[in-house]
């Protein structure tokens, strides 16, 4: 029988951005022990299915650093990356990106946080 799940975006999305920012860390959670002074966390965060074989997830990157000048920075650095994916991925069509914001994170004293969202439109993975 042949069905359809959802497409790997937070795995694609670290992937991406790991290999145009190499030396900087991404994940989908944050570093336990001895946190880079650089470092962003991609969460998918819902969506929704647009028909039979595409889907409209929504992604939250967090993008973490020691200043709150350094984390504006890198959450441009990150931001401009995922902006392109549609460009990069084949089964993504469509990225919509809100601008970064200073949204500090109150379990994380020692980093300042930038984040964003994004409005993906990708296919659905087939499955047999």
């Amino acid at each position: 029988m042949v069905g359809v799940r959802p497409s790997p975006l937070e795995g694609t999305i670290t992937s991406a951005l790991t290999s145009a920012w190499p030396g900087r860390w991404f994940g989908t959670r944050i570093p336990a022990r001895e946190r880079p002074a650089e470092f962003a966390r991609i969460t998918r965060t819902g969506g929704d299915r647009s028909n039979l074989v595409q889907e409209q997830p929504a992604v939250l990157v967090e993008c973490y650093a020691l200043t709150n000048v350094a984390a504006e920075r890198f959450a441009g650095d990150v931001w401009s990356t995922v902006a392109g994916l549609a460009e990069a991925v084949e089964w993504i069509h469509r990225v919509e990106l809100t601008m970064p914001v200073n949204f500090p994170d109150p379990d994380t004293t020692t980093h300042t946080r930038y984040q964003f969202l994004a409005s993906i439109t990708a296919n659905l993975e087939f499955t047999t």
